[in-house]
C-alpha cells in the first residue's frame, strides 16, 4: 500500500474505491485502501478529488444493530465500526482540507449513522 500511496495515479483511485464500496469493517486492507486512496487523489486535480470524497462518503460501515444478541459482540462490533469510521473521517478531513467537519458520533446506530451522513454530505456538497 505504500508504494501506492506514494506513486499511484487516478486509476488506482477508481479500482481501491471499488474494494471498499461495501467495506467491511474487519478487513484491515479497507482501512488501508481508504488512507492511501486519500493520499493519491490530492496529488490529482479537483475532479479527482471531489470524486473522491464521493467515493469515501459511501465507504462508511453500516450501522450496527445495538438490539438483541450478547452485549459484549454489540461492544465489539460497535468498536470495530467505530474505528472504520473515524479512518474515513480522518481521510474526509485530510483530502477536504475541512477541519470543521463534525467527529463521528460514538454510537453507529441506524439514526446515528443517518444523521451524520446526512451532516458530511451538506458540507461536502455531495448530496
Amino acid at each position: 500500500m505504500r508504494c501506492l500511496r506514494e506513486s499511484g495515479d487516478e486509476s488506482c483511485v477508481e479500482v481501491l474505491v471499488s474494494e471498499v464500496s461495501e467495506p467491511n469493517p474487519r478487513n484491515y486492507l479497507h482501512g488501508l485502501i481508504v488512507e492511501t486512496v486519500a493520499e493519491i487523489a490530492l496529488r490529482g486535480d479537483d475532479s479527482l478529488q471531489e470524486r473522491t470524497v464521493g467515493d469515501l462518503l459511501q465507504s462508511f460501515p453500516a450501522a450496527v444493530d445495538v438490539s438483541g444478541g450478547d452485549e459484549d459482540t454489540r461492544a465489539q462490533e460497535l468498536r470495530i465500526s467505530l474505528s472504520f469510521t473515524r479512518k474515513v473521517h480522518k481521510a474526509l478531513v485530510h483530502l477536504s482540507g475541512r477541519e470543521d467537519l463534525p467527529e463521528p458520533p460514538e454510537e453507529w446506530s441506524l439514526r446515528s449513522r443517518s444523521g451524520y451522513l446526512a451532516e458530511l454530505h451538506r458540507l461536502l456538497g455531495n448530496g
